[in-house]
């Protein structure tokens, strides 16, 4: 099989199938310099160079001329910048036949490693004759086979009994083959119909190309054509990048005009990491972080005791940091990326390494671009542009290389305008909202407590003996002074266990989708939740408890960030770092949103702190924490003050849902059918 005898560096194998090890580098010298991947995109050899690249090589050698390889490589490979002269080198010796893009729970348990398989065809004058364009097949896996835990999902028949293959085998359920005809039709049979149409020659033509069956197999799976001339390879060829979404909105936009973020406005980013908390402690700026900007439109002072916050003289003396301006725009980088917001009534603030900013915008409004950018145009085409190296992340060129709708003076000034009522309407909420937190302080009587010893002397039957705890914090002395306010303010006090009821409904995940709510779609402002529509298969495993109406959701990680929530609908699925409570005795679900939201019970929730490297409590602590049980007519008032708060927040989430509404339709049916919308 070698092409000469007694020289191992090429073979003339037909079929080469590859699962390369992904994990370390090789960094022998002599070993790279055998390989041309073993050069950067310059041409220089590098140091070391990933074990897959060299495999890519090495199986290439491995075929004969129209001989054809699948491969499995990282998602990086596919789409990464620096990856470019890798996907250069095999186009160059290839015809790129398909690439499929692999459910991320393929391989669990062993690894959670994104994959696609590349399929190749070496270029020969008579099986595979060289062009300089051609289309090629691009799937994605819609089914993942395993769940979050790496255990395979197995194929059940009407019946609900598990499905067997001719040979007795549970079937896997995925949409990749048809399993002889036991399944559904999936991409092979597709990819099949797209080898006879293009006369591929390692395919019997027999039966024919049938148009029709192949039509129907690409419009229902998540499959496409896209023409090698249409694909920059300096950009990426992952599946995942040309799925049906993405290129129905890359051909909408191509109806209307558009420019370049990069055309628009400068990107910055911040090169800084803060590893002290001491830098916090005397800060006057705003420090920007992903969580700070994914439920909030607008950057803004009612977000103030969210926010972390650096010294001024710090952020100008640079230190890697990026500072945004009034009506300058942050999008979320990693994390929770793609998320766009726009800075208020701040004159500056500073940017983490988890945001990027849009700044000296120029020729449109920043608040039509903040909306554009959230709207299904903006936000998927950021998500579109991100790029998987430890976590899906986006970089300042391919954000720069975003399309933006450009509509009409007019059009943007309406966009604007409902922006601005946007604004009022938090704000009224947030002026409702610390009316309650007034009313309650007041009522109770709190003050903050200062100069309290951090030195605590007890008895062992006090302590230890009494709590089974011997952690120095959970004895500080301002427990206790939160305790005697708490008495002396003349109301009754009583347990939340005794007012609530611990609601621990799990969830059978028998259902297709679920509105889930986590840790981060809490509004810390406002105390209000957000919800993501999730596939029951790629649920986490801490998404555990069925909500109904009235439920309190309580934070129980970091609870003195204040992420508690009153949830307005039946049929939430929560994650299990929440206590949640429903009401059933003499305190109102609102009364209790403003306490534990209140700065000294957000403080207090802290003395039951059981984590490490970040604030953790239990439910246990949360039901036997001490309430006031208010009189009557103070409940009333608070509640009322709330629910207006409430209604002010829905009110101001229809205005930003209104303005996205109306950018979409400016873009499908013009910017007259959008204007008409705005003004019913």
């Amino acid at each position: 099989m070698r092409v000469n005898a007694g020289d191992d560096s090429a073979f003339n194998f037909d079929i080469v199938m590859a699962n390369p090890p992904f994990a370390g580098d090789i960094k022998e010298s002599k070993i790279i310099a055998k390989y041309e991947l073993g050069k950067n995109a310059k041409g220089k050899y590098q140091s070391k160079v990933g074990r897959d690249i060299l495999f890519i090589e090495r199986n290439l050698n491995f075929l004969k001329p129209g001989g054809r390889m699948a491969i499995i490589l990282p998602q990086g490979r596919f789409n990464n910048s620096s990856d470019k002269y890798i996907r250069e080198f095999i186009a160059e010796r290839c015809r790129i036949l398909a690439v499929v893009g692999l459910h991320g729970n393929v391989f669990k348990p062993h690894t959670g490693t994104k994959t696609s398989v590349l399929f190749v065809q070496k270029w020969d004058e008579e099986l595979c004759p060289r062009k300089d364009n051609y289309p090629i097949f691009l799937a994605t896996m819609q089914k993942p086979s395993k769940d979050n835990s790496g255990d395979k999902i197995f194929v059940r028949g009407e019946d609900g009994e598990f499905k067997l293959d001719k040979h007795g085998h549970l079937i896997v359920d995925h949409d990749l083959f048809n399993h002889e005809n036991l399944t559904q039709d999936g991409i092979a049979e597709a990819f099949i119909e797209f080898a006879k149409r293009e006369n591929l020659s390692f395919f019997n033509l027999s039966p024919s190309f049938n148009a029709e069956r192949y039509a129907a197999l690409m419009d229902g799976l998540e499959c496409s054509e896209v023409l090698l001339s249409e694909i920059d390879l300096g950009d990426r060829i992952d599946a995942e990048y040309f799925t049906k979404e993405y290129l129905n909105i890359q051909h909408n936009l191509s109806l209307v005009k558009t420019l370049k973020i990069g055309e628009l406005a400068s990107t910055v980013a911040s090169a800084f990491y803060p590893a002290a908390t001491q830098l916090y402690a005397a800060g006057d700026t705003p420090f920007i972080r992903c969580v700070d900007c994914i439920n909030y439109p607008i950057i803004s002072n009612e977000q103030d005791t969210s926010f972390e916050k650096i010294p001024r003289s710090f952020a100008r003396d640079n230190h890697g940091v990026s500072m945004l301006e009034k009506n300058e725009i942050v999008i979320t980088k990693v994390g929770t990326p793609c998320y766009t917001s726009i800075v208020d009534d701040y004159n500056e603030v500073a940017l983490s390494r988890t945001v990027l900013g849009l700044r000296n915008i120029q020729n449109i409004s920043p608040h039509y671009l903040m909306t554009f950018l959230r709207s299904k145009y903006g936000f998927t085409q950021l998500y579109r542009q991100r790029e998987l190296t430890i976590q899906y992340q986006l970089t300042l060129p391919r954000v720069k290389a975003v399309e933006i709708f450009i509509p009409s003076k007019n059009f943007q000034s309406a966009i604007e305008g409902i922006i601005k009522q946007y604004r009022l309407s938090l704000k009224n909420s947030r002026s409702l909202y610390s009316q309650a937190q007034a009313a309650l302080t007041k009522t109770l009587n709190f003050k903050p407590v200062k100069n309290t010893s951090n030195i605590a002397i007890k008895d062992f039957s006090q302590s230890f003996a009494l709590t089974g705890r011997l952690d120095a914090e959970y004895y500080m002395p301002k427990y206790d002074e939160y305790l005697k306010m708490l008495n002396s303010s003349g109301n009754e006090v009583s347990y939340i266990k005794n007012e609530f009821e611990l609601v621990k409904t799990k969830c059978d995940r028998k259902n297709q989708s679920y509105r889930y709510i986590e840790i981060g779609d809490i509004d810390i402002s406002s105390g209000s939740a957000d919800f993501n529509i999730i596939n029951a298969d790629d649920l986490p495993d801490n998404a555990k408890i069925m909500t109904r109406k009235g439920d309190i959701l309580v934070s129980t990680v970091r609870p003195n960030r204040g992420a508690v929530a009153i949830l307005e609908e039946d049929g939430f699925l929560v994650s299990g770092a929440f206590t949640v409570l429903h009401e059933k005795g003499n305190i109102n679900k609102e009364v209790l949103h403003v306490i534990l939201r209140s700065e000294i019970y957000r403080d207090w929730l802290l003395r039951y702190n059981v984590g490490t490297s970040y604030p953790v409590i239990k439910d246990e602590d949360v039901l036997n924490m001490y309430v006031p049980v208010l009189p009557q007519a103070a409940q009333h008032e608070i509640a009322e003050q709330v629910q207006n708060s409430f209604k002010l927040k829905s009110k101001a989430e229809d205005l930003i849902n209104k303005a996205i509404k109306a950018v979409e339709l400016a873009i499908e049916q013009g910017e007259d059918t959008a204007i008409n919308y705005i003004n019913a």
